[in-house]
Order: structure tokens, then sequence, then C-alpha cells
């Protein structure tokens, strides 16, 4: 891993200036740190995003619910009324990892981990999802992937969340060039 400048952020427009171009976001940090140890991303600077006001509550309502990106996924396995209200939402966070990783693991992290392709997983191979121009799996070895996509890239979005909030129609609020941006789960995954 190299080496790298630790900040921390105080609201979401000073985390995307501090990120600037070669910085990453972490909360958990589950699915980054391990993309930093096996070198396919080195950011310069990590950004901590974990104390950011109002991303780690859960919030009923009338209408819809409110999970902040900061929520831990044991938390959504945990709540009692959310078990009770979106039971498929619940089990999904159940069955991420062990109750380590959930204990640690945010809803946004969950939603933003990268792929656990093999191809895109190896330090020598540099597949379309890391920049290169194809994508490996579409004739090599595939057989955990998403061959019936429209995607030049054939990886699998790899979060258990994503399914049940798509199931929901849960639509997540993404921070891009400073602006809050209202998206459905599969506009989030139509460019990964």
């Amino acid at each position: 891993m190299n080496s790298f400048q630790y900040v921390t952020a105080t609201s979401p427009e000073s985390a995307v200036e501090l990120a600037a171009k070669d910085g990453r976001f972490l909360a958990g940090g589950m699915d980054l740190l391990s993309e930093m140890k096996e070198y396919i991303v080195q950011p310069k600077t990590l950004v901590n995003i974990k104390s950011l006001p109002g991303l780690n509550k859960i919030e009923p309502g009338a209408q819809a619910w409110n999970i902040g990106a900061n929520v831990t996924v044991a938390e959504i396995e945990d709540h009692a009324e959310l078990k009770k209200t979106f039971p498929g939402l619940q089990q999904a966070a159940a069955e991420v990892g062990s109750r380590q990783i959930r204990n640690s693991g945010t809803v946004g992290g969950n939603l933003a981990q990268r792929s656990r392709c093999w191809y895109y997983r190896h330090r020598d191979v540099l597949c379309l999802k890391k920049g290169g121009d194809m994508c490996f799996a579409r004739h090599g070895d595939n057989r955990y992937h998403s061959l019936f996509t429209g995607n030049t890239c054939i990886s699998p979005v790899v979060s258990n969340l994503a399914i049940a909030f798509g199931a929901l129609d849960a639509v997540v609020i993404v921070q891009r060039g400073g602006k809050a941006q209202r998206m459905t789960i599969p506009e989030l995954y139509a460019d990964a």
C-alpha cells in the first residue's frame, strides 16, 4: 500500500473538495482498504466521512424512510421497526459478510463497493473497469458474472443491499460536482 494523506470532512461540500481529483471517501473502509492493499487504487488522500452530520441515522416516515450513508449494515440488521416494515432489506443486511464486517461496513460503502471480478482484482491485468480497453471476463472465466447486461463490462453488482433497495424503488442522493443528485438504484449502477 502506498502512502496517503488522511483528512476529515466536516460537510458533504468539504468532503468533495478534499477528495478532489486524487482522493477517495472513507467510512467503514472494508472494500477501499482491500483495493489499496492490492494496489488496484492508489489515492493520494483518504477523506474520512464517518462523522458527517445526519448521515448515521435511520429515520422512519409515513411516506418514505431515510437511511444515511454512514448507517452500518449491522444497524439495518438490528433495527426492529425496519425489520417489521422492510423484512427483505433486513435479511439482505444480515447476509453481508461476518458480524465484524457488518459492524463497520456502511450502507454507502456497501452500495459503492467495487467488483469482485478476478480480472479487476488482479494487479497485473488492466481490464475495462480499471481503464483498459476490454472486459476479459466477457470471453474468459465468467461463471459468476452478468452476461445479460447492456454494459461492456459484465462484472456484477456485488452489493447485497442494492438488490433490496432496488426492489423497494429506493432513491439515493449522491454528491456529484458539488451538487446533490437523486438517483434510482438502476441509475446508480448504469455506468458502474
